[in-house]
C-alpha cells in the first residue's frame, strides 16, 4: 500500500514538473535575462509573471528578445520563479518557437474543446470554429492566434472534463465578470486616489498602487496590485507587487469585500526579486486594510435594489436568501461571481452576456409577474402621438384620437415574452367642444420586453383583437377596418414602461453610472446586460 502511494506521488511529482511551452516575453538588461508572461494576452494569469532562466542559450534569448515586438512560445519546465530549460543535447524540439510575423491577437488561456477539435468555447456556450490538433472533448489550456481568418490552437494542456455550466436558480440572480470587477476597483482608484498613496514620513520615499484587480483564478476571490516606488530625486526606481485573499460577506443583496485575516504578499520586480522594505510593506498592508475596511461593496445588484424592492419585482425576504462564490475555468475571461438562490459550481452560459468587462442580472417569471401586477396602476392612460394618430369620421363627429385607457391587463411572463390575455383598452376622443371615452377592444397576444432609446418597455404584438363599441360595430366593414387599425396602430406603437431603471449612480465614482445594454428574454427569466458607461 505505501509502494503504491509512493508511486502514485512520484509520478504526480513528475507529471506536475514536466515541460510544458508557454507564451512569453524574453527579457533580457544587462547582464540579466527572464521571461515574462503578461496578463495582456495570457488570461490564465493576473499578474505578470516573471521566470528566471535556466539552461538557455543567451545567443537565443537576444535573438528572439527582439523578435518584432510578439511573444514567443517557450519549452521549459516552470517550478515557481524559475523555468529550466533542457540541455541541448537532450532535447527533442527546439525550446524557442516565435510567433510569425503575420499573425494576429496572440493569447494563452483556457478553452473549451468539442467536435475533434475543431470548436472552441472561450466561455460556456459561446462555440466557435477553430484549427487544431484532434482531441477529446474537454478543458484544455492553449496557445492560440489569428491567421488567414482562423483561429489557431497549439501547446494544448489538457485539464479535464469541462463543466456542464451551472444553472442559477431563483427570483434574483446575477453574473459579474471579472472584468466588470477589476474595472470597478479602478474607478474608485480614480474618485479616491489618496487611499492608494502613501509616503513615509520623512518624504523622502514613498509608493502608490497604479493598478488594482480582482480575480477567482485560483479558485477564490483575491485581490491583486501593481505597486510603483519613487525616491526624491531619483524618480521611479521600484516596482513592485502585491496580493491577498478576499471574504465576501452578502447583506441583504450586497457583496461586501473584505479581505482575509491572513495571506497578503508582496514582492519587488525592479529591482528583479529583490526584497520590498519593511516600512513599505508595512505601509501597503496598511493601506489594503483601508481600502477594503471602506463600505466597499460590488455595486451589483446592490445599486439595483431600491428600484427593483420598490417596484415589487423582489422582497428582502427573497434577498435574504441569496447566495454568492466565485466561478470560472481558470481564466479571466470566464471568472465571475454568481449570485442566487442556490449555489452553482460552474460558470452559467449567461456569463456570455456579462463578458469581458460587464454583468448580467435576471429577475425570473414568477418576480416579473409580481413586479408587473403592483407597477401597472388601472386603468392607465397611455398618450398617442398626434403625428401617428389619423383622424376618422366616426358617426357624425370629426374625431381625433387622444389616448388609450387600458382598463383590465392580465399579463404574465412566459416563454420568453409577457402573454397578455387579455387586454381591455377604450379611446379617449375629441370632436370640437366634445369629448368622451369610447369603448375600445379586447386584445389578446404578446408583450416583447425590448430595449429602446435607453429606456426599456413593453412592445405589443397584438394576435387577435375583438371590437367592443357597439357604435362601432355598427359602421360599414370597411369604416370597422380602419378604426381597428387605428387601434392596433396605437396598441403596437405606444410602449408599456418596465420598472427598471437603464442608468444608475452608483457611490464607486461620482461620474460614472450603471447602464444596460443588452436584453435576453429566456423561457424562465429576463436577462439584463450592462456595464459602466466610462
Amino acid at each position: 500500500m505505501k509502494r503504491g502511494l509512493l508511486w502514485l506521488a512520484l509520478v504526480g511529482l513528475a507529471f506536475a514538473q514536466s515541460p510544458e511551452r508557454k507564451l512569453v516575453f524574453l527579457r533580457s538588461q544587462g547582464v540579466s535575462s527572464w521571461a515574462e508572461s503578461d496578463p495582456r494576452f495570457d488570461f490564465s494569469c493576473y499578474l505578470p509573471r516573471r521566470y528566471t532562466l535556466r539552461g538557455l542559450e543567451e545567443s537565443l534569448i537576444k535573438a528572439t528578445a527582439s523578435s518584432g515586438g510578439l511573444p514567443t512560445r517557450l519549452l521549459g519546465t516552470f517550478q515557481g520563479d524559475q523555468v529550466l530549460v533542457a540541455r541541448p543535447n537532450l532535447r527533442l524540439e527546439p525550446p524557442l518557437l516565435p510567433l510569425s510575423l503575420t499573425v494576429r491577437n496572440p493569447w494563452r488561456g483556457v478553452v473549451a474543446l468539442r467536435q475533434g477539435g475543431r470548436e472552441m468555447a472561450i466561455v460556456p456556450g459561446q462555440w466557435q470554429p477553430c484549427t487544431a490538433a484532434p482531441v477529446g472533448d474537454g478543458l484544455y489550456q492553449v496557445t492560440a492566434w489569428s491567421e488567414g481568418g482562423q483561429v489557431h490552437l497549439q501547446d494544448l494542456s489538457p485539464l479535464g472534463p469541462a463543466p456542464t455550466p451551472g444553472q442559477l436558480q431563483g427570483p434574483l440572480r446575477a453574473v459579474i465578470s471579472e472584468g466588470f470587477l477589476e474595472h470597478t476597483l479602478q474607478l474608485y482608484r480614480q474618485a479616491h486616489p489618496q487611499l492608494f498613496r502613501f509616503a513615509e514620513p520623512a518624504g523622502r520615499a514613498g509608493f502608490e498602487l497604479s493598478h488594482l484587480g480582482l480575480t477567482t483564478i485560483p479558485g477564490h476571490l483575491r485581490a491583486y496590485a501593481s505597486v510603483n516606488g519613487q525616491i526624491q530625486g531619483l524618480g521611479k526606481l521600484v516596482e513592485g507587487e502585491w496580493e491577498a485573499p478576499l471574504q465576501l460577506e452578502l447583506q441583504g443583496g450586497y457583496a461586501r469585500i473584505q479581505l482575509a485575516p491572513q495571506g497578503q504578499t508582496m514582492r519587488l520586480v525592479k529591482p528583479l526579486f529583490a526584497e520590498m522594505p519593511q516600512s513599505w510593506a508595512d505601509g501597503l498592508s496598511g493601506m489594503a486594510q483601508r481600502i477594503f475596511s471602506a463600505p466597499l461593496a460590488v455595486p451589483v445588484p446592490g445599486a439595483y435594489l431600491q428600484p427593483l424592492l420598490a417596484s415589487g419585482l423582489v422582497t428582502q425576504a427573497e434577498l435574504d436568501q441569496l447566495r454568492i462564490q466565485p466561478a470560472g475555468w481558470g481564466d479571466r475571461r470566464s471568472g465571475c461571481l454568481l449570485l442566487s438562490s442556490t449555489p452553482a459550481a460552474a460558470p452559467p452560459e449567461q456569463i456570455g452576456l456579462a463578458a469581458p468587462a460587464g454583468f448580467a442580472l435576471a429577475l425570473d417569471a414568477q418576480a416579473l409577474n409580481r413586479g408587473i401586477a403592483q407597477s401597472l396602476k388601472l386603468p392607465m392612460r397611455v398618450d398617442l402621438p398626434a403625428d401617428r394618430v389619423p383622424s376618422p369620421q366616426v358617426l357624425i363627429f370629426k374625431i381625433k384620437l387622444k389616448q388609450l385607457e387600458v382598463q383590465q391587463l392580465n399579463l404574465r411572463y412566459q416563454n420568453g415574452g409577457f402573454r397578455f390575455d387579455p387586454c381591455v383598452v377604450a379611446v379617449a376622443w375629441e370632436a370640437g367642444p366634445l369629448s368622451g371615452l369610447e369603448p375600445g377592444a379586447r386584445v389578446v397576444g404578446n408583450a416583447i420586453p425590448i430595449l429602446e432609446n435607453g429606456q426599456l418597455h413593453l412592445r405589443m404584438n397584438i394576435e387577435k383583437l375583438d371590437i367592443l363599441s357597439p357604435q362601432v360595430l355598427q359602421q360599414s366593414p370597411e369604416e370597422q377596418r380602419r378604426l381597428r387599425a387605428q387601434i392596433l396602430d396605437g396598441l403596437q406603437r405606444a410602449p408599456l414602461p418596465l420598472p427598471i431603471p437603464t442608468r444608475l449612480p452608483t457611490e464607486v465614482h461620482p461620474q460614472a453610472q450603471l447602464q444596460i445594454t443588452r436584453l435576453q428574454a429566456d423561457p424562465d427569466a429576463l436577462w439584463l446586460a450592462g456595464a459602466w458607461d466610462r
